[in-house]
């Protein structure tokens, strides 16, 4: 569940962007030492938008606006790869068992 494979629909990064962990006191901030499940998103994000994980935590005041940022952002970042496995892999990877294992 934790992770996001290219061959992930639409759907699947949403579902896994809206039920990765979240710190409890709902402040959206950078800090590993204080917030240390955050920061992971905050990084994701920001390795897809060039920002810095402090810029990004500064523009958000709830986890779910992140959250859902995170998952159009990623989707829309991956969507030429998506389209071109949709398009010339009829049959989806995960009927290979070696295919979405993780390590």
């Amino acid at each position: 569940m934790g992770s996001i494979f290219v061959t992930d629909s639409a759907d699947e990064i949403d579902k896994k962007i809206k039920k990765a962990v979240t710190d409890t006191d709902g402040e959206v901030r950078y800090d590993w030492e204080k917030k240390p499940a955050s920061p992971n998103l905050l990084e994701i994000y920001s390795s897809f938008s060039n920002d810095t994980p402090q810029a990004v935590a500064e523009r958000y005041t709830r986890y779910g606006d992140l959250k859902k940022d995170l998952a159009a952002l990623i989707i829309e970042s991956l969507e030429p790869i998506t389209s071109v496995t949709t398009n010339y892999w009829p049959i989806r990877l995960n009927c290979a068992p070696w295919s979405r294992a993780a390590p």
